[in-house]
């Protein structure tokens, strides 16, 4: 059997599957073309009818602009070749992974902006967004009529079938296909005042029953108004436009949205989440999801990678500084990874580049009484050697020795969460510079800020449930 030469482009012709599930595709395979070292050939696009099962096939640069991927491409070392699609490699493998990078890049949180998942979503531009239509759309529902937040309702017939496969393969998913009502209803039990009016999105040509049958029944239940893309835009407007283009408008509007609930089994709301972060650079703060018990929206803090409720919703994932920054802090890049009770390793990371801010190197977070912290280590890349040591204060109150980069103080697995820790910086930099730690610990309300020589350490023995590590200039010694 003959190998496949490596300056073989790689491809496929087309995916038959929804807008998002494309684009996971295509980010797979320009994935793919980066392991391998070869060139690639853009696909055509599927403009796919979920309700009769039929497509189309429609040439890439004619839905998004193909110099913005040429220019993704070219940043990565990888090549687009100028061909038709080719026809025989298989779309699936390159959906899976796209999934797969997707899920891993993303959930490392800002520090992935700069890489290949961010990039790729960054540089995947419609065209559409481009055209006097959109702008209308856009300049009617969120400037004219004020509204701020933007529901996906995944009530459609399709969704329905595919919300009780879900719940066959696991019975705690019952509320992966709730009805429009149960979702307004939660819509409007968490956030009353900024529901008035909702713009919906969803396959209109695919609902169960008429878009104005439910727009009656949530306003005579709930008193709050839906809209839909076609109460605003004319007949005349709407009848060149594909499923494809429908799709892409419902997306854009979700993105650009204050506020939007969506549910975590669907690759739409997942995408909408995970693209804002790329394209605003900042972690959504308004967008929840409904799939989930009770009768609240929860808000999510994956960065749209993650369709478990239980996971997505950890606050973990925020990786939120326990202090607010200061304009002598130190930008220089390290990875804290702490070993969170009842979760496992998790990761933080300042910047990939010296004295670019994208993270802290923080783990935990405030007022956990679950996810405390068992140990931590602390890594700096080759190319910039970081004269640190740390050490942790034991569940026992004994403390480890003073630790070298890369080594990991404390213990896994055993629930023994520290009690505290310190760290130190060495040599010629400790001169004007120090480490200053920073914890939170159970059952207490105030911080714990330690400057060196001090350790950072619980007062009464009380678990460790988040820390930072700040690297931060001396104050300058005053003279008189």
């Amino acid at each position: 059997m003959s190998q496949t030469a490596p300056t073989t482009p790689l491809g496929y012709p087309q995916l038959n599957l929804g807008l998002n599930n494309q684009k996971m595709a295509l980010l797979g395979l320009f994935s793919k073309a980066e392991t391998l070292q070869r060139p690639l050939i853009l696909p055509n696009v599927s403009n796919f009818d979920a309700k009769f099962g039929r497509h189309s096939d429609v040439p890439l640069d004619h839905v998004y602009k193909a110099d913005r991927l040429h220019l993704f491409a070219s940043a990565f070392g990888l090549k687009i070749i100028a061909a038709p699609p080719v026809r025989e490699e298989e779309g699936w493998h390159c959906f899976v992974a796209g999934a797969e990078r997707m899920g891993r890049d993303a959930i490392r949180g800002p520090i992935a902006l700069d890489d290949f998942t961010c990039q790729f979503f960054r540089h995947l531009t419609p065209r559409i967004c481009e055209t006097p239509l959109f702008k209308n759309l856009a300049t009617t529902i969120f400037a004219t009529n004020q509204v701020k937040l933007v529901g996906h309702l995944r009530i459609e017939s399709d969704w329905i079938s595919h919300a009780e496969n879900i719940k066959s393969k696991d019975p705690a998913q019952n509320d992966a296909g709730l009805s429009a009502v149960d979702i307004i209803a939660k819509i409007q039990h968490t956030m009353r005042d900024e529901c008035e009016t909702i713009y919906v999105v969803c396959d209109e040509a695919n609902l169960p029953v008429p878009k104005d049958e439910i727009r009656a029944e949530i306003f005579r239940r709930f008193g709050i108004s839906l809209i839909w893309k076609s109460d605003i835009l004319t007949p005349a407007e709407l009848a060149p436009l594909s499923i494809l283009d429908l799709s892409i408008i419902d997306f854009e509007m979700s993105v650009r949205a204050p506020l939007f609930a969506g549910v975590s089994h669907s690759s739409f709301s997942n995408l909408v989440n995970l693209e804002s972060f790329c394209r605003t650079r900042h972690q959504p703060q308004g967008h929840y999801i409904y799939n989930l018990p009770g009768d609240l929206l929860a808000r999510r803090w994956d960065y749209g990678t993650i369709v478990d409720t239980t996971r997505l919703t950890n606050k973990l994932f925020r990786r939120e500084p326990l202090i607010p920054d200061s304009r002598t802090d130190c930008l220089w890049p390290a990875t804290l990874t702490t070993h969170i009770a009842e979760y496992g390793d998790f990761t933080s990371e300042t910047s990939s580049t010296p004295g670019i801010r994208r993270g802290h190197l923080v783990g935990g977070y405030r007022g956990s009484q679950i996810h405390t912290i068992e140990g931590f280590s602390i890594i700096a890349p080759e190319t910039f050697d970081l004269p640190i040591e740390y050490r942790a204060c034991l569940a026992d109150g004994t403390w480890t020795p003073w630790l070298k980069p890369g080594a990991f103080a404390g213990t896994r697995g055993q629930k023994q969460s520290l009690r505290g820790f310190a760290a130190r910086l060495t040599g010629r930099l400790a001169l004007s510079f120090e480490c200053l730690c920073i914890a939170s610990f159970a059952s207490h309300f105030e911080l714990v800020v330690a400057h060196e020589p001090e350790n950072c350490l619980s007062p009464d023995g009380a678990k460790l449930e988040s820390m930072q590590i700040v690297f931060r200039e001396r104050q300058p010694e005053l003279l008189f």
